[in-house]
């Protein structure tokens, strides 16, 4: 009896698991690498790639600072959801970038985890940080003295939540093209990967 239950337990695992491989969604604070990793994943494994944040603004008609300005966190938090729920009501399979605070919306990210295989890019608040800056972005630290011991609070407030991924992926000294490949290989889509050179 005992056998057969975990034989069915395997099975549902299983199940439930194909059943969320047509979208795979990174997750992450500003700085994992998320869009860039997303892109490249999606280009190699010829899927759609969404960024959840670029939707938000195409539906709002704003800009995500202007979202938070003029109508608050809450109806950011509704564009979310709205947008995520369209994302996975489609039959394309998709690579998703969510924003890095989509785990704080309890009810959104038990959506994106019960239809997602999710991915945390993990990395340090420095490497979080020098990203960042080569991506030209100094808003970080522009009147914030103390933004890196913000972030590095906020890393430590997130992290138990990003350990909810089906799969963490450390990625201080890897390329963007490396966590792309342990993407693939950790979920299972090197058929789906053929033009992914090594």
């Amino acid at each position: 009896q005992n056998q057969l239950s975990h034989i069915y337990d395997r099975l549902t695992d299983i199940a439930r698991h194909d059943a969320r491989t047509g979208k795979v969604a990174l997750l992450g604070v500003r700085g994992a690498g998320k869009s860039t990793v997303g892109r490249l994943l999606a280009k190699q494994t010829k899927v759609q790639f969404v960024e959840l944040d670029s939707e938000i603004e195409r539906r709002a008609d704003l800009t995500l600072s202007e979202i938070f300005a003029w109508h608050g966190e809450s109806y950011y938090r509704r564009l979310e959801r709205d947008c995520l729920m369209s994302v996975l009501n489609t039959n394309r399979r998709t690579v998703i970038a969510t924003g890095g605070g989509i785990v704080n919306d309890s009810d959104t990210f038990r959506l994106l985890t019960q239809n997602t295989c999710s991915v945390w890019l993990s990395a340090t608040a420095e490497t979080h940080w020098s990203r960042v800056l080569d991506q030209g972005d100094h808003r970080p630290m522009r009147d914030h003295p103390h933004a890196m011991r913000e972030l590095k609070s906020l890393l430590v407030e997130r992290e138990p939540l990003y350990r909810q991924a089906d799969v963490c992926i450390t990625t201080d000294q890897l390329t963007p093209h490396q966590v792309a490949l342990k993407i693939v290989d950790n979920l299972g889509l090197a058929d789906d990967s053929s033009g992914f050179e090594r």
